[in-house]
């Protein structure tokens, strides 16, 4: 398998862009940090369990062109380890978006997010859809799937350091989607990742082991786009669907050649998905 133009664009263009002066606000609220790059529509971004908005830079980057986003990074993400004086739930990380949300004045933003960030974002809808005015997400199922490698992940993570290990390699080639034709790319992605603290990767991932969302489809009645990476080995093809067809204004959109890591090795085409459904929205208001 060769690599493509879009496919190598993480490893060529990782960092995040050069915040654009006249709109940025780069502030700290009592739980999160908020940064901006761009103008147009306001869209919020979420990351995933670990590698913070850095691993999603390329995606940034690319909708930045059109949209004013907001990137939010979630409590902890700031290099220091969680303790158990600080535990949190997911509730609070909802809570930490709706106050950013308050203090930039955003009337019923976009909201993309990916994993983790995902579920906070359904969440979010769930809590306070009548502030948001669409939801996209990716990676995310209709409820939290007790599979091989989460069952491994869930008794290794809070047992062993991981950052310098060379086992997880393997591990990595599967959430981008087995086969990558470059490897050094996946050694970078996995660095970014192990910048977040283990036992903080360890408290955000205990706290999805019982998501569900199967029973609360009816309290999310504004518009859903559910993204899966086709070679996604954490969610299933039936759990996305599940979701997407659950939800009463859910719609479902593969990406080919993708895994659980598609915003970060696909970035130009979750972005796309994202601008489609904007637009489909905008014209049938």
């Amino acid at each position: 398998m060769r690599p493509t133009e879009k496919w190598i664009s993480w490893k060529r263009d990782q960092n995040l862009p050069v915040t654009n002066k006249p709109v940025t606000v780069s502030r700290i609220t009592p739980s999160c940090r908020i940064h901006q790059w761009g103008n147009g529509p306001p869209v919020i971004v979420l990351p995933g369990m670990a590698g913070g908005l850095n691993l999603m830079a390329p995606f940034i980057r690319d909708l930045a062109t059109d949209h004013r986003v907001i990137g939010l990074e979630f409590r902890d993400e700031f290099g220091l380890p969680t303790t158990p004086s600080v535990r949190y739930q997911l509730s609070d990380l909802v809570d930490d978006v709706e106050q950013s949300m308050e203090l930039l004045r955003l009337e019923r933003p976009a909201v993309v997010g990916v994993s983790f960030g995902g579920v906070v974002a359904l969440e979010l809808a769930r809590r306070a859809g009548q502030k948001l005015g669409r939801v996209v997400v990716q990676g995310v199922g209709s409820h939290f799937e007790r599979r091989f490698i989460t069952k491994v992940a869930s008794w290794i993570l809070p047992r062993f350091p991981l950052q310098s290990s060379p086992c997880l390699d393997p591990f990595f080639n599967l959430l981008v989607g087995s086969n990558w034709p470059d490897q050094e790319m996946v050694r970078r992605m996995a660095r970014q990742c192990w910048r977040t603290d283990q036992g903080v990767i360890a408290q955000r991932y205990q706290l999805v082991e019982n998501i569900d969302f199967r029973n609360h489809f009816e309290s999310i009645s504004l518009p859903v786009l559910a993204l899966r990476g086709d070679r996604d080995v954490l969610v299933s093809k039936s759990a996305w669907t599940g979701l997407g067809e659950g939800l009463p204004r859910g719609r479902l959109r593969s990406i080919a050649g993708a895994g659980h890591l598609a915003f970060a090795t696909h970035p130009h085409l979750v972005a796309a998905e994202v601008r489609h459904f904007t637009r489909i929205l905008k014209r049938a208001g």
